[in-house]
């Protein structure tokens, strides 16, 4: 299967008007699905991290696109755009899904951060 790859485009942590529209601005919907996402994104985080270790890389497949749906939902393009290409690549070497993991953690705790200073105001 060959390589996917995407451009080294930057896109903001959020959408944040993608999020409104999704929850019609509503703040306790906001919070809740927040919840689940920080709840959810660190289990599939740990399933990905042993998916990668395991060599599963079927496992690697599911994980990375279960995490790219609740991404992409939420407006979180950045995370959701890395998780698309470690899904596409899931027959990649280690090293290159360790890359891929790495760069997916990085995000996801940008999207957390950025999360919680939006439920905190």
């Amino acid at each position: 299967m060959p390589n996917k790859q995407k451009t080294n485009i930057l896109l903001p942590v959020l959408d944040i008007e993608h999020l409104e529209s999704f929850t019609n601005g509503d703040k306790g919907l906001e919070k809740e699905l927040f919840n689940i996402f920080c709840e959810q994104g660190a289990l599939i985080l740990l399933d990905l991290e042993n998916a990668c270790k395991e060599g599963l890389d079927e496992e690697w497949r599911c994980f990375s696109h279960k995490l790219k749906g609740s991404a992409h939902n939420l407006g979180a393009k950045n995370l959701a755009n890395l998780c698309d290409i470690a899904e596409e690549n899931y027959e990649d070497v280690l090293e290159k899904k360790v890359k891929y993991l790495e760069s997916i953690i990085y995000e996801f705790i940008e999207v957390k951060e950025l999360l919680l200073k939006r439920i905190a105001s």
